[in-house]
């Protein structure tokens, strides 16, 4: 999952897991479990019907994505993602089933980092925030 301020926006947080189960009811308690789910927040996804379990506690986008567009909703999704997948394969040429959440978390952890960088002018905000999206603050 990724957390923007915009929709198709640069992402200031991402949420990786495991996901073993793609039925909708394991998503939602997936999501529920490391997300704190708000009415006024949107999540995007590209026609998977899994997603549309979450609609009472958030508003959901489920639409087919053309990805021949130059800016589609899922862009910064699938940027990411090909950034992870050649991590595994160029810098640890392949990881096992037992290290794929570490490998996540330090997935996680890289790319917040490079944010805190960024937005190194306001650090308190960005750490508030962060720990807003992990769901530590209510």
């Amino acid at each position: 999952m990724l957390s923007t301020d915009k929709e198709n926006n640069y992402p200031r947080f991402i949420k990786l897991r495991v996901i073993t189960d793609y039925t909708g009811l394991s998503l939602k308690k997936n999501i529920e479990k490391c997300c704190v789910l708000l009415h006024d927040a949107l999540i995007n996804t590209d026609s998977e019907k899994g997603f549309n379990t979450l609609n009472e506690e958030i508003q959901v986008k489920n639409e087919k994505i053309s990805y021949e567009e130059k800016d589609h909703r899922l862009l910064w999704l699938n940027i990411i993602i090909g950034n992870i997948k050649n991590n595994i394969t160029g810098i640890y040429h392949g990881i096992t089933k037992r290290e794929m959440p570490l490998f996540l978390n330090e997935q996680k952890y890289s790319f917040t980092l490079s944010l805190t960088v960024i937005h190194i002018k306001n650090p308190s905000k960005m750490l508030i925030n962060s720990a807003l999206f992990e769901g530590l603050l209510l």
